[in-house]
């Protein structure tokens, strides 16, 4: 977060027209009170969040399937989205955004059924007892309203 903020002091960042950074990261081995500061720290600042827990690949696999069990790390999902033939060629500098891009829609759905069930059951969406989850749908669909 305080990266972010080191970042936009270099660049033209205008909240009050319109602008939103957002910060997007892995629960990772981040603690609960290093993730709990990262939501202080936005919310003081004003910056959005993205976040998965285990990691990023989440989002990926949600392209494909509803997977609610607890994933290990972004190793364990890169495996399934392999071998499961999703995303054969994945690497982490790997551009897969045409072969996402239709499946778009499902993981929107997967991701936000997901938070409204973590919701139902108390956990909080940021912490390490939420594996799986991921916001990232929320970062999608501002960008989506800001197409032309």
């Amino acid at each position: 977060m305080k990266h972010a903020k080191s970042l936009i002091s270099q660049a033209d960042y205008y909240p009050k027209d319109g602008d939103q950074l957002w910060c997007v990261f892995d629960c990772d081995d981040n603690k609960d009170s290093e993730l709990q500061a990262a939501i202080s720290y936005s919310e003081k600042h004003g910056y959005k969040i993205a976040y998965s827990n285990p990691a990023f690949e989440y989002w990926y696999l949600l392209h494909f399937e509803k997977r609610n069990g607890y994933l290990k790390d972004s190793a364990t999902i890169i495996d399934i989205l392999k071998n499961k033939g999703y995303l054969e060629n994945y690497g982490k500098s790997v551009d897969v955004f045409e072969e996402l891009q239709e499946h778009q829609p499902e993981a929107i759905q997967y991701a936000k059924e997901r938070v409204e069930r973590l919701t139902r059951d108390q956990v909080a969406v940021i912490c390490r007892d939420s594996n799986p989850v991921t916001t990232v749908y929320e970062l999608v669909e501002f960008l989506n309203s800001k197409r032309t």
